[in-house]
């Protein structure tokens, strides 16, 4: 059939558009994600108003214990979409720049549509690491016009790395830092200049001492991968690195977490959603090759961030496991979309695939697929659907219902009561819908675990307003149901309720 051969040209372009349509459905049928709600609650400081995402008490929340988020958002809803779909178009033009095939699949891998329609920073962290990735691994030849491709005019001969491109590669890399808040401006700028000078005389040094080392690229990736992964460990084993220190508090539930992170980050976000598996064993038996210098640098960065991330999100799955009192391991169903922290290697891992072809003329590629272009179909055709489901579903918030049946009065209090497992960030999907900051409403979380039907007798005397989640079937005595509203299936389902305080 003409419309599914990948030869063709315009199949692409059919998918291209098809990716592009499904980017701009998702910002029309998805609201924003979880985090990005409690960003948009936090202040100009970043402290947030109803308490920390990360409360002391499991079961609990405290509205006067100062919780901070490093990047908070001030802007309209509009304009924070109009900002997502800005990255996204970035992202793609930076992809077409390499070839309209990968532009394609980028459009519509389900990560991205996801981060795009929740408004999350997966895109934008893309597309600093792709940029940097390009300036770390490739002397650019400007001077070479009549090749189309962009990769086709980066120089494979191994030179180190030009001292320009060097700086503004690690500028690209302190820009995610100063994306999430955690440095400013001019801090990027200034420890990216550094840090692109180390990397450029560091360059200089490597060419000579790969060629002495005579390693395979496969084998010095897995080295360097395997020496991040290491050192996080021991480090998180010690009890430092922040998030990292409870694989030494739960080294055996941290040990499953990471076997299940494996199995999330690479297997299904890596290899499954970028849609690499029919290019992976080829590649891998291609690696096992001494290759040059820049192709080689290429897969340690890949190596080396696939097991930050692999190893960071364990560690995430397991301290948020502990800090909600979950059942293991079924949190990992609800934490399971952190994978996604993976998207940002997939141009990275194309770009590699198309300077392995410089080295070895017989390994299939996106522009030639050969013996596996029949597998390529397949993985279009199998992630297509989840794409489709993605954007054309979005992510819906049954609070904005509940914020509206709740009808609350300035200067008043609410109780929210659900399971633990993200409490406080389902908390926080009120603030806005309730126009909280103006009227100084006040909103508490109590877990379905802890005893909040005494609370309200006690020190919660205050609140006269309840909403329960799906999930809390408790009815406690002296209130009324004065509202309810159906969850949608593919949201969890179920019937969320207001109660208000029988007078």
């Amino acid at each position: 059939m003409e419309w599914l051969d990948i030869e063709d040209k315009r199949f692409w372009q059919r998918l291209l558009i098809i990716g592009l349509l499904l980017n701009l459905a998702v910002l029309m049928t998805s609201d924003f994600g979880l985090d990005t709600h409690v960003r948009m609650a936090a202040n100009e400081e970043g402290e947030l108003p109803w308490g920390h995402t990360r409360p002391d008490d499991p079961h609990a929340s405290d509205p006067t214990d100062g919780g901070i988020v490093s990047s908070p958002i001030s802007e309209t809803e509009t304009m924070i979409k109009l900002q997502s779909a800005l990255q996204m178009i970035v992202l793609i033009a930076i992809a077409w720049m390499i070839s309209i095939r990968l532009a394609a699949l980028v459009s519509i891998y389900p990560t991205f549509i996801f981060s795009t329609g929740r408004a999350y920073q997966e895109v934008g962290i893309a597309i600093y690491v792709t940029v940097a990735v390009l300036f770390l691994c490739y002397y650019f030849n400007s001077s070479d016009g009549k090749q189309k491709s962009l990769t086709q005019r980066w120089d494979l001969t191994g030179k180190a790395i030009h001292p320009g491109y060097a700086i503004l590669a690690g500028i690209s890399l302190c820009a995610i830092l100063q994306m999430k808040g955690i440095i400013s401006m001019e801090l990027a700028l200034m420890a990216g200049s550094s840090i692109g000078l180390v990397a450029f005389f560091m360059s200089k040094w490597g060419v000579a001492a790969i060629e002495k080392i005579g390693l395979s690229t496969r084998l010095m990736g897995m080295l360097a991968g395997g020496f991040v992964m290491l050192s996080m460990l021991i480090l998180g084993f010690l009890g430092y690195g922040g998030t990292l220190s409870v694989i030494g508090d739960a080294p055996l539930r941290y040990a499953s977490a990471l076997a299940f992170s494996v199995l999330g980050v690479m297997i299904i976000h890596t290899f499954f959603g970028m849609m690499l598996w029919p290019f992976i064993p080829d590649m891998w038996q291609t690696m096992a090759e001494k290759l040059d210098y820049n192709s080689t640098r290429n897969f340690i960065i890949i190596s080396v961030f696939s097991a930050a991330i692999t190893t960071y999100v364990a560690a995430l799955w397991t301290y948020e496991s502990l800090l909600w009192d979950s059942q293991w391991p079924w949190v990992i169903w609800t934490m399971g979309n952190n994978g996604r922290y993976v998207s940002m290697l997939m141009i990275p891992w194309f770009i590699l695939l198309s300077r392995l072809k410089a080295q070895n003329p017989s390994l299939p590629t996106l522009e030639e697929p050969m013996s596996r272009a029949k597998p390529l179909l397949i993985a279009i055709l199998l992630i297509l659907p989840l794409s489709a489901i993605t954007a054309l579903h979005g992510q819906t918030m049954w609070s904005d219902e509940a914020a509206v049946a709740m009808e609350l009065e300035s200067g008043e209090h609410f109780l929210f009561v659900s399971d633990s497992d993200l409490g406080m960030h389902w908390l926080y999907t009120f603030y806005g819908p309730l126009d909280a900051e103006e009227k100084n409403i006040t909103g508490h979380w109590r877990s379905d675990q802890a005893s909040w039907i005494d609370d309200l007798a006690s020190n919660l005397s205050q609140i006269e307003t309840i909403v329960l989640a799906p999930e809390v079937t408790d009815n406690p005595p002296g209130w009324s149901e004065s509202a309810s509203g159906e969850v949608d299936l593919l949201n969890g389902g179920g019937q969320w309720r207001v109660l208000v305080r029988d007078e």
